[in-house]
């Protein structure tokens, strides 16, 4: 820890001193005073964390104070043999029951928690972790933990049940999110079947602000619409119970692979790595989106144009 001496903190100059409470970014490994990375909310150089920047002691700085930062360490907790200690007392409940808390307020908790950089969630540092995934790591780190510790809580990645293919495209899990767009597609064919018969009652009601009324020759067709909805709504909340267990596979699988392919290069480039191997895929999600919209517009032209209406 000597690296840290008389360093200053990145978010007020000040030099950190043994009197100091400090903290060490999981990302680029940069000391800050707590309340200072606290009051900016996060680390002073986490827009420079995509890019590999790994904290150095900046030259000049006076090396000679003892400092000894608090690196997050793990709680300890009484010795009951075989079993993991009970981490999940550290997000009690005043009303009972245990969740992970990481918002603002409750950052403070997730390092009592035990998350510090050095820690191994799969064999994978927690800060090779921070590294891949990004801004949110500090939503991901506390479930990984508890995920890696195989400890029973709810975990509900609200995300993945709203947005479901969306969000495993947006965390560059292919493969999941093309079986659920599968099975999306497949929530939609009965609904754009019946689209093809209703349609021009369904121009008329569009047209004069009328109420579409579904004739009963469709009711089977109508139901089985029914039925494909919920069968892709229950989908949907099975993918997000189970979308931070497979996100935490795919990290610890992919940072493995980084590693390897990275063993003999700096750190910087293997940092730069991780960074372009993991955070999130914007782009595919958008064009997705596009694409989605451009074949239903195209759908909904050809039944203007197979009905004959004109635009």
């Amino acid at each position: 820890m000597d690296q840290y001496r008389g360093a200053p903190c990145p978010v007020c100059g000040k030099p950190l001193t043994s009197d100091d409470d400090i903290v060490v970014c999981p990302d680029c490994g940069a000391p800050h005073h707590r309340e200072c990375y606290l009051a900016h909310g996060s680390c002073a150089f986490a827009e420079q964390h995509a890019s590999g920047m790994v904290w150095q002691r900046p030259a000049g700085s006076d090396a000679s104070t003892d400092v000894r930062p608090q690196v997050a360490p793990p709680v300890q907790m009484p010795d009951t043999g075989t079993a993991p200690p009970d981490y999940r007392k550290n997000f009690e409940r005043p009303s009972g029951g245990y969740q992970p808390v990481v918002d603002a307020e409750h950052r403070e908790q997730a390092k009592e928690f035990g998350i510090a950089p050095d820690d191994e969630l799969g064999g994978v540092t927690v800060k090779e972790i921070s590294q891949f995934v990004g801004e949110n790591s500090m939503y991901y780190l506390p479930r990984f933990k508890l995920i890696d510790m195989q400890q029973p809580f709810l975990n509900i990645n609200l995300s993945a049940v709203i947005f479901n293919f969306l969000y495993f495209f947006h965390r560059k899990m292919y493969k999941v999110g093309a079986i659920l767009l599968v099975f999306f597609l497949l929530n939609m064919l009965p609904r754009l079947l019946l689209l093809y018969y209703i349609f021009p009652d369904w121009m008329q009601s569009f047209l004069y602000g009328s109420v579409p009324v579904i004739n009963s020759g469709y009711d089977n067709l109508l139901m089985l619409s029914q039925i494909f909805h919920y069968v892709y709504m229950a989908l949907c909340l099975v993918a997000g119970v189970f979308a931070n267990k497979f996100y935490f596979r795919f990290v610890v699988d992919r940072v493995h692979e980084i590693k390897k392919r990275c063993q003999d290069l700096p750190e910087s480039d293997y940092v730069k790595a991780l960074a372009a191997g993991g955070r999130t895929n914007r782009i595919a999600v958008i064009a997705l989106i596009a694409v989605l919209f451009l074949v239903f517009s195209f759908y909904v032209l050809f039944l203007i144009n197979r009905y004959g209406y004109t635009i």
